[in-house]
């Protein structure tokens, strides 16, 4: 005990004290010695003071106050030994300094204290106690025999654990000292459960990190979505450094190296891509693919990585078609390609799909011919109300196909894609094209003559040549829209250019272009304008034409012909740029050869005599017809983005590797919503087919009928055949979309795994799943605890999918790298498999391994977990310590004594009471002292 003190409410009453020993000790003393000093005058006197001394003390409020040591002061320290904080010796000193630290300054006071180490797991390293004396070299001693799973982090559990340890919740607080990194769980799942007990949480930050060179593997990438077996397929791996260093890597399929050979690659900071072509065989299987990175860098174990890829194979479609018979020649397309084609006409049939789930039981629906009235509940009875939504959920919550072919009705106007009949419905909005009147948007490239002749007067007109081919290039501006381009270059000696492609909604630049000042004379040379045109065309990617005209009042020079010539050839070969020539009065013996180079570049020749012509001329050369909603013109169908598997092992014309080798009779106009969703077009890039994502699926839409003379050749043609196969392999689903009475899911936390299965069971039904290393065929039960012999297997039950949780969940644990498959079966009560759910996990390295090395700012990037840390003790309203010297700040909140009090009114009420009734029972009889007593006694004993 300390601090001892009595303390008075009202210590100005005690002068009453004064009063009390006046009134009663002067009276007593103005008594003679004889009467004074007797036995029950000098008693009475002193009880008398007693009651007055307790009555007045109690008047000022008197009380006792004082200090215990707070012997309930518990301080547990979470010390993080996992790896992040041992990949530098500096780092774990640092850790180990805090822990040092907070047990000097618990030294001080008494506090008890307690010490728990934690990983993936944690122990009770040191018990709290009150003697701090040794426990941080028992502290030490039990880190250097540590025997817990450093390879990951747990501190959710770790907290949970510390929790428990204590006893006195209101005054106690958990340390965490950690780089604040967790690879499993989340710690503040549990902060306000901890917290709302009155335990306090502060953190302690230890920098963590890699300062030696390393790199990981970070992830792997398909560059297609479909993989085609037997074809090479790009592979991306992301790889992550800290330093420029040079690695090796191994590559293997199904545990098979891809190659002898090793790849090597130099790595610069930060992440990088590497970009290899494998080969899957034709088999059908699911493929696991391991990546190795050499060792020598100071984390190996985040040198290797898995992924997978599953070749599943869904075959299952439903034609829906508008007019009977049209589907013939798709249904026996596709039923040699091996696909399960069932047909349905949208007026006769009587089953026709009622719902989503009806819809689901097919891997992919193709709509034959068929218009947003065939499938809306207004015009046809047949369909159920509100089928056109149907089909959008379908695709765009479930992940199915859905592909549209035209056709014509009755009348031979258009059907599928009929301009008045989609606007604004559902049908058109999931469509990658829109059926709407427009002319597909050009950029024209004018160049123009400015040799010496160019600049002399036309008798008949009183203008010069040039200042014509100017009105001209003013005419061609005039003839485009504003989704348009136009740009203006020069030719002679040398090419400028005076206007880049602009857009044509900027009027005022253009025409200020094409009027203003030009250099004037020099030779007449156009190949090297043509080349560089053709470059700027070539680069205006958002347009369906490109076309150059070219005006001068010369042929092409000998020496410049040829070349001349190539570089036609070669835009249109490059970007289908058309090439027309305007000529001024040239001489009959040079038309065959313009007319020779504009054959070359798809264009027309013109020789104009009467320059009054001139404009005219060439505001037609650029008119682009509005596209008709049926064009019956023949055309070859032109590859506008070979990269898709849609153009897979499609041949292509030897001089123009953009365009297929078979003719389509004619096509249903429409306008692509975007141009990355074209494939393959017509003439002036007018969509051909398309394809978009929608949601989780994908819908694809083909611009001709697949029944008519139009199609007749494509369907028989191998090439043909092969884009429609493409096509409705392409739109398959990414994964099982059929109904499922069983719904499974795994969530995936590092090591940690949770499978939760959601769906009612009957009455005797039960869920039986299991984990499966395809490499080794070895299977594990999730069924179950894991048996003593299964103790070093991959896969750890920690809690079983049994009745105890009406086989809703179960967790696992996985440590060792590779793909795994996850199987789950509904079984009934005769044991008959209902239904059956295939999951795939990977698992690579632990996220303890994980490091983000950016590539500014490092320093920010290896101390991540210093903001989690910070947001998990703001949730706990405790405090971040983040440099030693603050490490006292961790006891500011508490107090290392306990605080007395004690009032002791009712015990002087009580003696004053009593004493009051003894001074009377003193005053009123005669008494003995005990010892008189005795001695009384012992006087009768002897006589």
């Amino acid at each position: 005990m300390s601090n001892f003190r009595i303390v008075f409410s009202h210590p100005w009453l005690l002068l009453i004290l004064l009063a009390l020993f006046a009134t009663t000790l002067i009276p007593y003393f103005l008594l003679s010695k004889r009467h004074r000093r007797t036995r029950n005058r000098i008693t009475s006197i002193v009880l008398h003071l007693l009651v007055g001394v307790m009555a007045i003390t109690l008047l000022a409020g008197m009380k006792f106050t004082y200090d215990i040591p707070n012997v309930e002061n518990e301080i547990v320290i979470l010390v993080d030994v996992s790896e992040s904080l041992s990949m530098d010796d500096e780092f774990e000193k640092n850790r180990d300094d805090y822990v040092q630290g907070l047990i000097n300054f618990g030294k001080e006071d008494g506090y008890k204290m307690g010490i728990v180490t934690y990983a993936y797991g944690y122990d009770y390293a040191v018990p709290l106690t009150h003697d701090l004396d040794g426990i941080y070299e028992d502290y030490i001693k039990y880190f250097n025999e540590c025997k817990l799973d450093r390879t990951a982090t747990d501190l959710n559990s770790a907290l949970v654990y510390a929790r428990d340890l204590i006893s006195y919740p209101d005054t106690a607080k958990i340390v965490i000292v950690s780089d604040g990194r967790e690879t499993d769980r989340d710690a503040r799942e549990v902060i306000r459960g901890i917290t709302a007990k009155g335990i306090k949480i502060d953190a302690a930050f230890v920098n963590s990190g890699v300062t030696q060179d390393d790199a990981q593997i970070v992830g792997l990438k398909y560059e297609e979505d479909f993989i085609t077996p037997g074809v090479p397929c790009p592979i991306k791996i992301t790889v992550n450094s800290n330093g420029f260093q040079t690695v090796t890597f191994e590559i293997s399929d199904n545990g098979e190296l891809m190659s002898e050979e090793t790849i090597q690659v130099d790595l610069y900071k930060g992440p990088q891509d590497i970009v290899i072509q494998h080969t899957f065989p034709d088999d059908g299987s699911l493929h696991e693919i391991a990546i190795k990175m050499s060792d020598g860098d100071a984390i190996y174990e985040n040198n290797v990585y898995y992924s997978y890829y599953n070749f599943a194979k869904y075959t299952k479609v439903l034609v829906l078609e508008a007019f009977a018979g049209q589907s013939e020649r798709l249904d026996e397309l596709l039923t040699s390609k091996n696909y399960d084609v069932t047909v349905k006409n949208l007026y006769t049939a009587e089953d026709l799909p009622k719902s989503v789930n009806d819809l689901r039981a097919y891997d992919q629906v193709i709509l034959n011919n068929v218009a947003n009235r065939d499938i809306s509940d207004q015009t046809n009875g047949n369909v159920v109300e509100g089928f056109d939504a149907l089909l959008y959920s379908y695709v765009n919550d479930y992940g199915g196909g859905l592909l549209t072919f035209g056709g014509k009705d009755d009348n031979g106007e258009a059907n599928a894609y009929n301009w008045t009949d989609m606007p604004g419905t559902i049908y058109q909005e999931m469509l990658p094209v829109q059926a709407v009147k427009y002319t597909p948007p050009v950029a024209v490239m004018v160049i123009v003559d400015i040799s010496g002749s160019m600049t002399t007067t036309d008798d008949a007109t009183g203008r010069t040549k040039l200042e014509w081919a100017q009105q001209g290039a003013e005419s061609c501006y005039n003839a485009l829209t504003e989704r348009d381009y136009f740009g203006l270059m020069t030719c002679e000696s040398y090419q400028g250019t005076i206007l880049d492609l602009t857009p044509c909604t900027n009027r005022n630049k253009i025409l200020g272009a094409i009027h203003g000042e030009m250099p004037k004379g020099g030779g007449t040379s156009f190949s090297t304008a043509i080349e560089a045109a053709g470059q700027k065309l070539a680069a205006q990617t958002n347009v369906a034409r490109r076309h150059i005209i070219l005006v001068s009042d010369g042929a092409l020079p000998d020496s410049d012909f040829e070349l001349s010539v190539e570089n036609i050839v070669n835009n249109y070969n490059a970007a289908e740029i058309t090439f027309s020539f305007v000529a001024i009065g040239i001489s009959d013996s040079d038309v065959a050869d313009m007319e020779t180079a504009t054959d070359k570049g798809h264009g027309r020749f013109y020789n104009i005599a009467d320059l009054t012509r001139l404009t005219d001329t060439m505001r037609e050369d650029v008119c682009v017809d509005e596209i008709k909603s049926v064009v019956t013109e023949p055309f070859i169908p032109t590859i506008v983005n070979g990269s898709t598997y849609v153009t897979k092992g499609v041949e292509t014309d030897e001089e123009s590797i953009s365009k297929m080798t078979v003719e389509l009779g004619g096509f249903f106009g429409t306008k692509v919503k975007d141009y990355g969703y074209l494939i393959l077009s017509g003439d002036y890039g007018v969509p051909l087919y398309a394809q978009r994502e929608l949601g989780l699926g994908r819908v694809g839409s083909f611009m001709c009928d697949v029944y008519s003379d139009w199609s007749q050749d494509f369907m028989r043609n191998e090439n043909g055949i092969k884009v429609i196969s493409n096509i409705v392999e392409n739109l398959m689903p990414k994964a099982d979309i059929r109904p499922n009475p069983m719904s499974v899911t795994l969530k995936a936390d590092n090591y940690t795994n949770d499978l939760i299965v959601y769906g009612n069971l009957e009455e005797g039904e039960k869920v039986e799943a299991s984990i499966v290393n395809p490499m080794t065929d070895v299977v594990i039960s999730l069924n179950a605890l894991a048996a003593d012999d299964e103790a070093t297997t991959f896969c750890t039950v920690l809690s079983p999918l049994s009745s105890d949780n009406q086989y809703s969940r179960c967790s696992f644990v996985v440590k060792e790298g590779g793909v795994y498959k996850i199987i789950a079966k509904k079984i009934d009560a005769s044991g008959n498999v209902v239904s059956e759910t295939t999951l795939f996990k990977t698992f690579s390295y632990s996220e303890e391994y994980n490091v983000d090395y950016a590539e500014e700012d490092y320093e920010d990037a290896v101390n991540v977990g210093r903001e989690d840390l910070n947001k998990l003790t703001t949730l706990a309203k405790g405090k971040l310590i983040e440099e030693f010297n603050d490490i006292f700040l961790i006891f500011d909140d508490f107090d290392p004594h306990i605080h007395k009090e004690y009032d002791p009114r009712f015990l002087f009420m009580i003696l004053a009471i009593i004493f009051f009734l003894l001074d009377i029972a003193v005053r009123k009889f005669k008494f003995k002292w005990p010892h008189e007593i005795i001695r009384d006694i012992k006087n009768k004993k002897s006589k």
